[in-house]
């Protein structure tokens, strides 16, 4: 039988009553957010990487840190791409509500630097997210 009573308890604004909702909901993992960490760290990341280096004082190598700062973005956002299955309709749907545009400005800054260090298969891996777009 259908207690009212106790359906109404769950109203209750009483401060003194907790009730504790252990809801756990992970995004990181999301194709979502992958495809959008990876273009907005290549797009954005650069650039406050800049901002930083100009608080470091001179007598530094700062194109050295500048460039070891770039290598340590491009590999962040890159690693965001292998969580995407390009092959899962979901997946590509996820990815095309993002704009177009940023993602291929991404990509193409992406493609030199892996060709200049020989890393073809994230080249490979760069052409396959373009291809979905």
């Amino acid at each position: 039988m259908f207690d009212l009573n106790e359906f109404w308890e769950k109203f209750d604004s009483n401060p003194d009553k907790i009730i504790e909702d252990n809801l756990e909901v992970k995004l990181d993992n999301h194709p979502y957010v992958c495809i959008g960490t990876f273009y907005k760290t290549i797009l954005e990341g650069s650039g406050l990487s800049s901002f930083i280096l100009n608080l470091i004082p001179d007598g530094t190598d700062k194109e050295k840190m500048m460039e070891g700062a770039r290598e340590y973005l491009y590999e962040k956002a890159f690693n965001n791409l292998l969580h995407l299955d390009f092959s899962n309709e979901y997946h590509v749907e996820q990815i095309q509500k993002h704009p177009k545009e940023a993602i291929l400005q991404a990509i193409n800054t992406l493609i030199p630097v892996f060709e200049q260090n020989e890393e073809y298969e994230k080249c490979a891996l760069l052409k396959k997210l373009e291809a979905v777009l």
